[in-house]
Formats: C-alpha cells, sequence, structure tokens
C-alpha cells in the first residue's frame, strides 16, 4: 500500500518543516528496496530510515519499497510502498502466492513511478529483479562488508556452511555486475570490490545516523558511576565483533571497571563485573546507553580481513556525546587523526589485552563526563554525511 504524504506548504527545495515534502520535479527521484521489519527497528532499520529522510531533506524526492513480514508504525513518515510477504488467513496455502504477487507489484511501481536510481543493499536477492529495467533507472548498490572474507569468518564460526557461503559469494558478484554504480561504506571495502564492478562509478559513504532523532532526547546519567562504565553493543555470531575479547578484558579488569553487554548469543560464564542484556528498542537503549561512561565498538575484524569500518553502534554512542573505544579504523578519520574522544587500539588478535592499561587510563578519564555531540556531527550526522552520497546519486540522473 503506498504510503499517503502531504505536500509542504514551503516551496523551497529542501525543506525543514515537520511535513513529508513532495519536492520539485527536476529533483533525483530514487526508490530503495529493501527488506524491513515496520513493527520495531534494528540497527539497519534505523539508518535506513534516517537516510531517506536526510535525502528527502536534502531535495531528493526518495521513497521506500519495503518487503516486510511484519506489520507496524515504525517507519510513519516515510514515504513509499510497504509489501506484505505473508498471508495471515492461509500461511502454508497462500503464502509464496503472496510473497510472489509483492514481488511482482516492484516492477510495476517502478514503471508508474519513473525513478531515476534503484537503490538496494549489494547481496540481497529479489525475485524478478531482472524486470525492474523496465523503467529505465540505473541499479546502485550500497556495500557493507567484503564478502569473501565475511563468509570465510562465518564458516570458521559455524554459522554457515559451504553451499551458503558460496551461494553468498556468487549473489553479491552478480549484484555488482548487474549494477550500474557502487557505494561502499569504506576506502577498503571500496577497494577490493572494485574488481567486480569494473569501470562503473562508485563513492565511499561512511554510514551515518540522525544526532537529532527524538529518541535521542535523553539525560546523560553516568555521572554518579562509582567506576567507568563501558557498553559493547554486540552479536556473538559474528566473530569480528570479538565478545570473546570483551569478556577476557573484563576478567582482567574486575577491580577497575564495569561493563554492559548488550546482544544476542552471550552465553557462557562472565565476571561479576559484567551486566548482559538483550537487544532491545530504540528508546530504551538509549536509557541504557546515557548511564554508560564509554561505548566499545568492534574489537575483532581482523578475524573478517578488514582494517576498516564504520559501524553504526558507533554513531549511536557518539550521538549521546559518549566517547569510543575501537580496535580498527574509523572511516571518517581513515586520512587524518583521530578525535580525543576516540581510543584507537590496533586491529590484532593480541588487543586489547595488549593494551589494558590504556583501555583504563582513558576510561578513568572520560568516567562521569561526555564530550559535545556537535563536535562528532560532522563525522557521523546523516544530514553532513548523505549529501556526499546525493551528490554521487545526482551525477548520474
Amino acid at each position: 500500500m503506498l504510503k499517503v504524504y502531504t505536500q509542504c506548504s514551503q516551496t523551497r527545495r529542501a525543506c525543514n518543516c515537520s511535513k513529508f515534502c513532495i519536492v520539485n520535479n527536476e529533483s533525483v527521484k530514487i526508490a530503495y528496496i529493501i527488506r524491513l521489519s515496520t513493527d520495531k527497528l534494528d540497527g539497519v532499520g534505523r539508518k535506513v530510515r534516517d537516510q531517506i529522510m536526510a535525502w528527502r531533506r536534502l531535495g531528493v524526492d526518495a521513497r521506500i519499497i519495503a518487503l516486510t513480514n511484519s506489520t507496524g508504525d515504525a517507519l510513519d513518515g516515510v514515504p513509499g510502498w510497504y509489501l506484505p510477504m505473508f498471508n495471515r488467513v492461509s500461511e502454508r496455502i497462500l503464502g509464496r502466492v503472496s510473497r510472489l504477487l509483492s514481488y511482482l507489484k516492484i516492477p510495476l511501481i517502478l514503471q508508474k513511478w519513473s525513478p531515476d536510481i534503484v537503490y538496494t543493499r549489494n547481496g540481497d536477492r529479489f525475485f524478478g529483479d531482472k524486470w525492474w529495467a523496465v523503467c529505465g533507472a540505473k541499479r546502485i548498490v550500497e556495500l557493507n562488508t567484503n564478502i569473501e572474507t565475511e563468509v570465510k569468518s562465518l564458516l570458521r564460526f559455524g554459522v554457515i556452511d559451504a553451499i551458503e557461503a558460496d551461494r553468498r559469494v556468487q549473489q553479491w558478484i552478480k549484484g555488482l555486475n548487474n549494477a550500474d554504480g557502487m557505494v561502499a561504506v569504506s576506502h577498503e571495502i571500496e577497494r577490493e570490490n572494485m574488481a567486480y564492478l569494473g569501470e562503473k562509478p562508485s563513492v565511499v559513504v561512511c554510514n551515518s545516523t540522525n544526532f537529532d532523532k527524538i529518541e535521542r532526547v535523553v539525560d546523560r546519567c553516568n555521572q554518579g558511576n562509582v567506576r567507568p562504565k563501558l557498553v559493547f553493543i554486540c552479536a556473538n555470531l559474528y566473530e569480528w565483533h570479538g565478545y570473546d575479547k570483551l569478556i577476557e578484558l573484563a576478567k582482567a579488569t574486575q577491580d577497575e571497571l564495569d561493563f554492559v553487554v548488550i546482544g544476542e548469543g552471550l552465553e557462557g560464564d562472565v565476571s561479576e563485573n559484567v551486566k548482559v542484556m538483550p537487544f532491545m528498542p530504540a528508546e530504551e537503549l538509549s536509557v541504557v546507553l546515557a548511564s554508560c561512561d564509554i561505548g566499545m565498538a568492534s574489537l575483532a575484524m581482523h578475524r573478517a580481513g578488514l582494517e576498516e569500518g564504520s559501524p553504526l553502534k558507533v554513531r549511536e554512542y557518539a550521538s549521546i556525546g559518549m566517547p569510543i573505544i575501537a580496535a580498527y579504523k574509523e572511516t571518517p578519520f581513515y586520512e587524518t587523526g583521530t578525535p580525543e574522544w576516540l581510543l584507537e587500539l590496533p586491529n590484532c588478535e593480541s588487543s586489547p589485552m595488549s593494551h589494558v592499561n590504556d583501555v583504563v587510563a582513558f576510561a578513568q578519564f572520560w568516567k562521569g563526563k561526555s564530550f559535545n555531540p556537535n563536535d562528532a556531527k560532522r563525522h557521523f550526522h546523516c544530514d553532513e554525511i548523505e549529501k556526499r552520497r546525493v551528490q554521487f546519486f545526482e551525477s548520474l540522473k
């Protein structure tokens, strides 16, 4: 069903009002096609929402085409089409037919609306996507990983088998071969995938988040912590997150630091200075983060063959002024020095244990403190970062 949105009363191209703007006829038109739940948003869902709304504030006529297994209001305000991938009446009999009809609606929507660009996350497979070409749009893919090193890591950790690994790699290569251009979240990912893209255009745009969202309006309450409290958002399914390293670090600092670990698959014994919590909605997450002093980013990217990255959790931390510890190079600082509120550790198997003293000193310095989130806006805020992506889109129109 098409989401209804109203025309803005203002006439300027990039509107800052609270209503959903219909931009002028000369604006580039982008269809973002993705599988996404609409009842509650994970990190990727929040990123997609922030991206689309930032593009619209920058004057782009961006709309989502979401294939969704659930219904809800988490994406209210994001204009576009929401296509169900389930059938509540009789899933066993009509489920496949319902999903097929949703897939087939996409080329019809594209033909009627005629966007300039179809944007997808590379590696996602959509039945009937060959028919998307009927609208004449350029297909741009977003790359968030290096697939070959990622599947090796997933194989080693037992998350997937060899058949699934080969399927993912082939689907990844096919997506790049069929694309008209790509947007990579890091210089490293762009460089490693150029062979599959060929001579077609590409750009590097790191991940971003909206620093001005309502759920971020929460007072920092870390001033009363007796010891520095560090928070780590992770999934133990992915060995490059480094959950095992965090647990080792916690055991080595039981008398000096406290830890809050938020995620899934976090089994096993932990020391008394560790509190384990499940994933939670953004509003609840903001409250938990506000009580902590330091945000921990990925600690083992080397296991996925990566030296550079831009994890979404770092943007969540920075948006409330929380200092960060990371064991890799953040893309915004790829060619520059890191700010004082980011401690960059070596990206190797011995880290962070080889730098426990640095971690403790950094945490003690920032205990009870925050930095001004405005200092991080130019590095992570979607309205700043997405300008580069929009410029890339406009160059392809």
